[in-house]
């Protein structure tokens, strides 16, 4: 398209991995030429795409458009891969850029698009809509197939996510300058694959390491997570922020605990170890933080670039409900 400016978007749209660096410039050269102009984005380089990173992706354009006050700012290439195009028209990217006439109609069965879900002050009816849309997806997902025996509901994680875990994301403290109402988002993913199940939210408010520095626990608690790890003998390539992340992982069940406050992310990994296969992956900042229910492992890495705000997403197993035991 004559006068826009072209950012090209790499082979996989992925936060895990080698793929993470370069997903990052990609966000970082959205940020950049939007602020010259309107992008054409290309995505003839794009292979394989996974649902947190479309999520992030997702939410980075819509912000930006918002930002500039025009829906018509970022337009996409034609002519990909059938898999990406099937993840863009499923999950509502080409809604989000006008573009869904123009592309194929072919989708994933039983999916809904990406969720976007305002601050409460600014669209409560909407907050309401989406998250009823979100939850009763989650729920017809596990009615249809089951979750083994003593796990949570999925759509436990999603409210209690919602209500503890970025309830502080767009504090005005943490800004030099208030995030107006209507760029206070969280957005959501879900995906159900035959016996598997995912769910991811993302916001792009304050970090997790910068919401936990204020707090008087923190310090300490970090030290701790640091010493445990030099004892142990295990070997972390982590930063401060992926530490920051365990630190509010492990609060709710730390001895540093001396109110009710700060349990999100606690209840969040208790909802994965309920699952015998569950996972729970979580990037803020500079960290990214990984669980596995098998072998009750966790992984601290550093991020090569930072992620403005904060991802999470729990990879979880369903099974048939005549095969619980």
């Amino acid at each position: 398209m004559l006068g826009r400016r072209v950012v090209y978007a790499p082979p996989s749209i992925s936060v895990f991995g080698d793929s993470y660096d370069r997903f990052a410039i990609l966000l970082k050269d959205l940020e950049r030429e939007t602020n010259r102009g309107r992008v054409l984005l290309d995505l003839q380089q794009v292979k394989s795409i996974k649902v947190s990173g479309l999520l992030v992706l997702y939410a980075h354009i819509e912000q930006l458009q918002k930002k500039h006050q025009d829906m018509s700012l970022i337009k996409t290439t034609g002519g990909t891969s059938r898999e990406v195009s099937v993840f863009f028209r499923t999950y509502g990217i080409w809604n989000l850029t006008g573009e869904s006439r123009q592309r194929s109609p072919r989708k994933f069965s039983d999916s809904i698009e990406i969720c976007t879900m305002p601050h409460k002050a600014f669209s409560p009816e909407h907050h309401k809509i989406q998250l009823r849309k979100v939850l009763k997806y989650a729920q017809g997902a596990v009615d249809k197939v089951g979750m083994h025996e003593g796990s949570l509901l999925a759509y436990n994680a999603i409210t209690e996510s919602i209500s503890n875990v970025w309830q502080h994301a767009y504090d005005d403290s943490f800004f030099d300058t208030p995030v107006p109402l209507q760029l206070r988002n969280w957005w959501i993913i879900v995906q159900h694959i035959e016996d598997q199940f995912f769910i991811a939210m993302y916001d792009v408010g304050a970090s997790i390491p910068v919401t936990i520095s204020t707090k008087p626990w923190a310090p300490a608690l970090i030290e701790t997570i640091s010493k445990f790890l030099d004892r142990n003998g295990v070997k972390v390539f982590a930063s401060g922020d992926a530490k920051s992340i365990k630190a509010a992982v492990d609060y709710g069940k730390s001895r540093f605990k001396k109110d009710n406050r700060g349990k999100g992310l606690t209840e969040a990994k208790d909802f994965v170890q309920r699952n015998p296969e569950g996972s729970m992956f979580i990037f803020s900042g500079l960290g990214h933080y990984a669980y596995h229910t098998e072998g009750d492992e966790e992984k601290l890495e550093t991020l090569g670039a930072p992620l403005k705000g904060t991802l999470i997403q729990w990879n979880l197993m369903l099974e048939k409900k005549d095969e619980k035991r």
